[in-house]
């Protein structure tokens, strides 16, 4: 049976009953010493089979997450050089930004990391908009301030022309 649970793609589900053979193996007892040494070293080879495949199953596995979250940091470190960009050049890499958003969230990321690196994309992509709401927000007052400034202007042009009207009028009379 052990050396049947080799060929197994279930890593984890042949390890799981090799553990309950080893078990079984415990409940039968002793036979002959020699048999029994013969044999158990023959099943522990399989276990042992069993348990390299299942550790190389999981060191795979753990390399696959390591290098998903070393990607999503190299990621997240690539839109933090954009938290440094001027709000008018965030605007003309707008879509380098989401590219670098989208396949971040396309990795599949461990869940002990998935938490932490999503908060720091978060922030960073606040950070980003805040940047850009602030240039709008100044934008807009600079704007505002210039239109202010000329109607003040044309205020001014009108005064004075009023008041050069009133003058002539009353060099007139």
């Amino acid at each position: 049976q052990a050396a049947l649970l080799i060929e197994q793609d279930d890593v984890r589900s042949a390890a799981d009953r090799v553990k309950q053979l080893q078990a079984e193996w415990k409940a039968v007892g002793k036979s002959w010493a020699r048999d029994d040494h013969q044999l158990w070293q023959q099943f522990r080879t399989h276990c042992d089979a069993i348990f390299a495949k299942r550790n190389h199953a999981f060191e795979s596995a753990k390399a696959l997450r390591d290098e998903m979250t070393t990607k999503a940091s190299a990621l997240l470190d690539q839109i933090a050089t954009y938290t440094q960009h001027s709000a008018e050049a965030l605007g003309a890499v707008h879509a380098d930004i989401d590219e670098l958003v989208a396949e971040f969230r396309s990795l599949s990321l461990p869940k002990d990391a998935h938490k932490t690196l999503s908060q720091r994309l978060t922030q960073l992509m606040s950070d980003i908009d805040s940047k850009r709401v602030s240039a709008k927000q100044a934008a807009r007052i600079e704007k505002d301030n210039s239109i202010f400034a000329l109607s003040a202007r044309i205020r001014f042009v009108e005064i004075a022309t009023l008041d050069q009207q009133a003058g002539v009028n009353e060099q007139r009379d």
